[in-house]
């Protein structure tokens, strides 16, 4: 196939049936233009996520049987998400159950799978644009001027309030981030900046700009990597990483992982499935070296789905482990994958993305080999 294409793996999940796709299966191109995808938001627990040329949040919610019965293509966008004429999305995430989405016009805005419909989160944040969003189980995160605002569902701390709120319906400022001027305008002493985000089912994770991590929510599994299983209700530095600066962290169920400046994968949570991918049977509340990955190759993104992780390297490649009940991992049926393995057949990949139950690529060079479907 010329130019990028969009390919599924998994089960999105939902409905009675469960469509499972074992190996990668394309995804129908739309008719339209205007619906041209150009980027990939993964996805939540039945449907997935990607974005048109135009800023448009396309909706995908299931597979397309051929004519021989099997599903071997992940069907065209069921709907787009509805925004206001003069908005186009700047950035969105899935969550289990909703996305969150920034506008170029600085509104925040969630669609919930619950009624599929759109909602307004915020008017705008103060007198900045939104950057990145992130979305976990049923809370939300969005960074802003280097600031961090969480939203949703708090009980366990993954709004970063320093309590266990219920519930908070608009954006909280989460302390001890982002400059922020005084009175006279000046920048007195100011507090690190945020560069990236991520959220995990109830637990949350951000980077600042020196390259350290911090984590806060849930932590009955060590996911937060404070060497505990308690709950962190405020930011929380992971100290356990040498040093060594982060660039990206992606964040799952039970487990988060990062990528260092200097390309190393560390993984930390529970551990059941094989997702830390260290080849060992227990869990680890400590950051830990995924050393499998082979050294030659260098990983330049990582993504977590609910028990599953991925990595893609700059030379297109894609290494998955974790659980694989639904084919989540691209390999042949196996309950699940201790290791990383790479998937083979893809083509370039120019990026991933994981679901709750699924993986979506953006690949090049070639259609991915063996693209059938099972159910």
């Amino acid at each position: 196939m010329a130019g990028r294409q969009l390919a599924i793996w998994g089960c999105l999940g939902g409905g009675r049936e469960r469509q499972v796709l074992e190996a990668p299966a394309c995804t129908t191109p739309s008719e339209s233009g205007r619906e041209q995808e150009v980027g990939i938001c993964a996805g939540g627990f039945g449907f997935a996520i990607t974005r048109s040329g135009d800023g448009r949040i396309l909706v995908r919610t299931r597979a397309t049987e051929d004519r021989d019965g099997g599903a071997n293509f992940f069907g065209a966008p069921s709907n787009a998400l509805s925004l206001p004429d003069s908005e186009a999305a700047s950035c969105c995430s899935a969550g289990y159950s909703h996305v969150v989405l920034a506008t170029d016009k600085g509104k925040l805005y969630e669609w919930r799978a619950s009624d599929a419909l759109v909602h307004c989160v915020s008017a705008a944040l103060p007198k900045v644009p939104v950057t990145m969003v992130a979305a976990g189980e049923h809370h939300s995160l969005a960074l802003a001027g280097g600031a961090v605002w969480a939203w949703g569902a708090g009980a366990v701390g993954q709004l970063g309030q320093g309590s266990r709120i219920s519930q908070a319906p608009s954006p909280l400022l989460v302390a001890g981030f982002g400059a922020r001027p005084d009175e006279s305008g000046s920048t007195a002493a100011e507090p690190p900046v945020v560069t990236e985000i991520a959220a995990g089912a109830l637990h949350s994770a951000l980077i600042t700009d020196d390259g350290k991590l911090f984590t806060f929510g849930w932590g009955l599994y060590g996911q937060c990597g404070h060497d505990s299983t308690e709950d962190v209700l405020s930011p929380c530095c992971v100290a356990d990483l040498h040093g060594v600066p982060v660039r990206q962290v992606a964040a799952g169920l039970w487990h988060t992982a990062c990528l260092t400046l200097d390309g190393a994968v560390y993984t930390w949570g529970g551990n059941a499935d094989g997702q830390l991918g260290t080849g060992l049977p227990t869990g680890a509340s400590t950051p830990q070296l995924v050393e499998a990955l082979p050294f030659e190759e260098d990983v330049v993104k990582i993504s977590c789905g609910a028990r599953h992780t991925v990595a893609l390297t700059g030379g297109g490649k894609v290494f998955s482990w974790g659980w694989n009940k639904y084919g989540q991992l691209g390999h042949p049926a196996c309950p699940a994958h201790q290791l990383p393995e790479e998937v083979r057949g893809l083509g370039i990949v120019q990026d991933v993305a994981c679901g709750w139950w699924h993986t979506l690529l953006q690949y090049s060079g070639c259609e991915p080999d063996g693209a059938t479907g099972t159910k």
